[in-house]
């Protein structure tokens, strides 16, 4: 919030601005943006690659410097451009737009998930997914900016103000349409799911999944049990654990889960490892009523230096320095879950959901489970930003979706982009969700042709730096 009320006196400043102070301001206002919610949860993931707090600072620093220099470019454009109005604000948020997707990233964070909380102004991610809300997030701040410079000069903003109004207006349009649009479909199909958050402290064993183990830990099945008594259930998802169950039909957690499956009707879905001769998958299983089958699923972004050792960009010089303590294979294949009711289940395992050609590309199914857990990141906001870049998801491609992680926060989202209300649970307490969701039958725009809008902008900063080369060093 602190970034967001600095964000146009930054851009008037720029007005005022030589490119080198500019370029501080944008390094100054990224740290806004990230220093209440990530600074912390990042250092505390880096502090687990060793213990030395030196080498963790320093990987801290590293995987934030994509954020930082986004600003910092768009600090120097704006404090060097002779454009105005409209042409210098669109100019502006598509250059900023280019230069973050543009930039190496190990956690794809941008300001616009912090939008999440408003869901009209959401809905066109169907259309260009995050990077359209990004650049419209930042049109309008360049507007008002312009609109206060105008101000300060004495000089009347009202085609600035009618270009702002233009951009709420469609905003809100459409997004009031889509919204109406998901509220009022009383003819899509139906599923009763269940988000199970256990809270499982580490070094409980999977044994901590199915029962008490003779500790103050609840098991994951006995709050489903407990969930059972008053709501129907069609689907329970666990969330992904440090210590996951083992695949495989003659495993403990599977043969129990079976029986309970049958017992109830109640499909489960839950994380394991699934290991073979030289090599391990971060896996997902399901437990389906009627038979006794196993659907695998192996995760397909691993984190790098926790999971795998990155293999391409910057960050791969940087492997020796932290040697990645759980190696783990990398899953190729997109899996889709076919329950009996009809209902297709697609699942991810935390950092998948981080890409959305991940969901997007290939069949795409009815439902969206995520699996996560956030442990490793501590008592940080990093959660709460992974759960916004989960409404993300649903809105892109209108599914709806389960948030299910050990240590919260969790949710249940609708289509809409809208949390369930009550399903929202607290972080490090153990808490279980039912609702009934809604499937529409619907294919959007990104879904279609993904990120076509980003490909426009990258037309179009490279339109203007070729003008630029040519003004300064051919046409003078």
């Amino acid at each position: 919030m602190l970034a967001w009320i600095c964000m146009v006196p930054w851009l008037v400043s720029l007005r005022y601005s030589k490119p080198f102070s500019g370029a501080v301001s944008g390094l100054l206002l990224a740290c806004l943006y990230a220093m209440p919610c990530t600074w912390n949860g990042i250092y505390t993931a880096a502090k687990t690659l060793g213990d030395d707090p030196i080498k963790a600072g320093i990987f801290t620093i590293l995987f934030f410097t994509p954020y930082f220099i986004p600003f910092a470019v768009v600090g120097i454009y704006a404090a060097m451009s002779g454009l105005t109005g409209i042409r210098r604000a669109f100019i502006g948020s598509a250059l900023w737009v280019a230069v973050m997707y543009a930039m190496p990233s190990v956690f794809p964070v941008t300001p616009g998930l912090m939008l999440h909380v408003f869901p009209l102004a959401i809905q066109l991610a169907d259309v260009g997914g995050v990077p359209m809300v990004n650049f419209i997030l930042f049109l309008i701040n360049f507007l008002i900016a312009e609109i206060f410079y105008r101000m300060l000069k004495h000089r009347r903003p009202f085609r600035e103000f009618g270009y702002l109004l233009i951009v709420i207006a469609i905003i809100t349009g459409y997004g009031w349409l889509r919204l109406a649009t998901f509220q009022s479909d009383d003819t899509a199909r139906k599923i009763n799911v269940a988000l199970i958050q256990p809270n499982l402290p580490r070094g409980v064993n999977e044994i901590g999944l199915i029962r008490d183990n003779r500790t103050q830990v609840i098991s994951a099945l006995e709050m489903t049990r407990r969930l059972l008594k008053t709501n129907p259930i069609d689907l329970a998802v666990f969330p992904e654990t440090s210590v996951a169950a083992p695949c495989g039909e003659s495993g403990l957690v599977f043969r129990k889960l079976s029986t309970v499956a049958k017992e109830t009707g109640v499909s489960f879905l839950y994380q394991c490892l699934d290991c073979q001769e030289n090599s391990c998958f971060n896996a997902a299983c399901i437990i389906f009523p009627d038979e006794k089958s196993l659907g695998l699923y192996r995760k397909r972004a691993l984190i790098p230096f926790l999971e795998t050792p990155p293999t391409s960009g910057f960050y791969s010089l940087l492997t020796g320095l932290a040697p990645v303590k759980r190696f783990f294979q990398t899953g190729t294949e997109k899996v889709i879950f076919q329950m009996e009711q009809g209902i297709r289940v697609m699942p991810l395992i935390c950092y998948d959901v981080h890409f959305p050609e991940l969901v997007r590309k290939g069949e795409i199914g009815d439902l969206i489970a995520v699996m996560a857990n956030d442990q490793t990141f501590g008592k940080s906001r990093i959660g709460y930003l992974d759960y916004a870049m989960n409404i993300f998801r649903a809105v892109e491609i209108r599914r709806p979706l389960l948030r299910v992680t050990n240590t919260g926060p969790s949710a249940i989202i609708e289509t809409s982009g809208q949390t369930v209300p009550g399903t929202l649970t607290p972080s490090y307490r153990p808490e279980a969700r039912a609702a009934t969701l809604h499937i529409p039958d619907v294919q959007t725009v990104y879904a279609q042709y993904g990120d076509i809008f980003l490909y426009l902008i990258y037309c179009l900063v490279l339109w203007e730096l070729i003008k630029l080369i040519w003004s300064v060093f051919i046409h003078r």
